[in-house]
């Protein structure tokens, strides 16, 4: 049995593949002159897939078909011989952080504009706002960075299954070392609370999600687990952390005499150890202070 032969391509068939991957060079030429041009104009570090495709003229899933990723981009970019200095993204965002904070407490956040970070940091204004969107981030940023919330998160996971006294003096210790770091831009936090709407917002949010939620959750366990007893553990896991920073308001900021002695270690074992008193579930409570022999 004979099988009938494939009609060969027909002059005009093999015209339009020609023409169809001449078109698609031509797009990949268009996307690639498009960043390079953006490229020259805000730097690598600001230049955004979106901008790209706004540039060349086409619509990003269009885009992501020459080119899948950012990376993609840049290889192609380098093979046409463009130079594209290394990024060196985590080092260069804690020294923008570091030079923001700087800054910040040197002049106050109105008084210093991106182009001084830049400057204080040694990279240009692209790097920063490929790092943060504007100035209000950076103040975000900079105050999670003294925020001990990653610290207590791991000392929660670490000392599961201990006694609640010893997880609740290693979180205390780990707040209190936070908020030590804190104090040092404490005028920083408070104008910014002032002067940005936005901020006041950011922090009350992050505190909240973050601290607070992170502490209820345990408290919250040891109340199912009947080791602890309390009808509202979030309102519990603020009033623990108000105690510490009612503390070390009264010794650091207001520098009371009577104050003084107390260490981070102290007032952390006696804040953990005054709080748990009021979370024993009644029962422990009459236990640990009975008459011995009754």
């Amino acid at each position: 049995m004979t099988h009938p032969r494939e009609p060969s391509s027909s002059p005009s068939s093999n015209g339009r593949r020609t023409r169809a991957h001449r078109r698609q060079e031509e797009r990949r030429s268009q996307i690639l002159a498009a960043a390079r041009e953006l490229i020259e104009r805000e730097g690598y570090a600001r230049m955004t897939m979106s901008a790209v495709a706004k540039a060349a003229g086409v619509s990003r899933p269009t885009l992501f078909n020459y080119v899948p990723s950012r990376a993609a981009l840049r290889d192609a970019l380098e093979a046409q011989g463009v130079v594209i200095p290394a990024e060196k993204t985590e080092g260069t965002r804690q020294g923008i952080l570091e030079a923001a904070l700087a800054l910040f407490a040197e002049r106050g956040f109105a008084s210093t504009t991106v182009a001084d970070i830049a400057e204080r940091a040694g990279v240009s204004k692209a790097a920063i706002y490929w790092h943060f969107r504007d100035k209000e981030a950076l103040l975000e940023a900079a105050f999670v960075t003294v925020v001990p919330a990653a610290r207590i998160h791991l000392a929660l996971r670490d000392l599961a299954g201990l006694e609640p006294e010893v997880v609740l003096e290693r979180v205390a210790e780990e707040y209190l070392a936070g908020f030590r770091r804190l104090l040092r831009h404490f005028r920083i936090v408070l104008s910014g609370m002032e002067t940005v709407p936005r901020f006041r917002a950011f922090m009350n949010r992050y505190v909240a999600l973050e601290l607070v939620a992170l502490l209820a959750h345990y408290l919250d366990r040891e109340v199912r687990a009947g080791r602890l007893a309390s009808a509202d553990p979030c309102l519990a896991a603020q009033t623990f952390y108000s105690a510490l920073f009612g503390f070390v308001i009264m010794r650091d900021v207001l520098q009371r005499d009577d104050l003084r002695h107390l260490h981070d270690q102290g007032l952390a074992r006696t804040v953990a150890l005054t709080f748990l008193e009021g979370l024993r579930p009644r029962g422990e409570l009459g236990r640990d202070h009975a008459t011995p022999g009754m």
